[in-house]
């Protein structure tokens, strides 16, 4: 199935994204903030909400809205490193980034989990998505609520892995 989603970019005061109406929304600030591989790692987020369904903010029929947050980091990973961004890279820069972009109190707010938490998770979906590369399994993350569900959606990725550098994407961020 072809991706219908589009990047919109917005005027704004304080760098911010999120998925809107089919759509990602993304502040000039925060335009102006990213590198282009953050801006994939935040733009796969997004998308993840949108992929899974995810309600807007706001609506009352999130119910775990921080898990709903942990899902869309996880896939966002997944999405990142699909569209050839050095997912480990990109895991170990997500402090600073976090850092840089949001006023959210380190330990979580009602809708976005401890940054402690996020940067663990982080740091697993790279590992998940470069152990799923090295085995040549399709790259998803395991957990059933992500996966796609369509067979040929699978194979399409298990294609896609092929044609990755895998070595490139999951090579270890280099010591400072």
């Amino acid at each position: 199935k072809r991706c219908a989603i589009e990047l919109q970019s917005i005027p704004g005061d304080r760098p911010r994204a999120f998925a809107q109406q089919g759509n990602v929304v993304v502040s000039a600030p925060m335009l102006a903030l990213l590198t282009e591989d953050e801006l994939a790692l935040v733009g796969g987020h997004e998308m993840a909400h949108l992929l899974l369904g995810h309600p807007p903010p706001g609506d009352a029929a999130a119910t775990d809205r921080k898990q709903l947050e942990m899902d869309a980091d996880r896939l966002g990973f997944f999405l990142a490193g699909l569209a050839g961004y050095p997912v480990r890279q990109l895991a170990a820069g997500w402090p600073a980034l976090v850092a840089r972009l949001t006023s959210r109190p380190p330990n979580g707010d009602d809708s976005h989990p401890a940054s402690e938490v996020r940067v663990r998770a982080v740091n697993e979906a790279a590992s998940e998505f470069c152990t799923r590369g090295e085995r040549h399994e399709p790259l998803m993350p395991a957990l059933e609520r992500l996966q796609p569900r369509d067979p040929a959606a699978v194979k399409a990725l298990q294609q896609r892995a092929a044609q990755l550098p895998l070595p490139t994407l999951c090579r270890p961020p280099a010591s400072p």
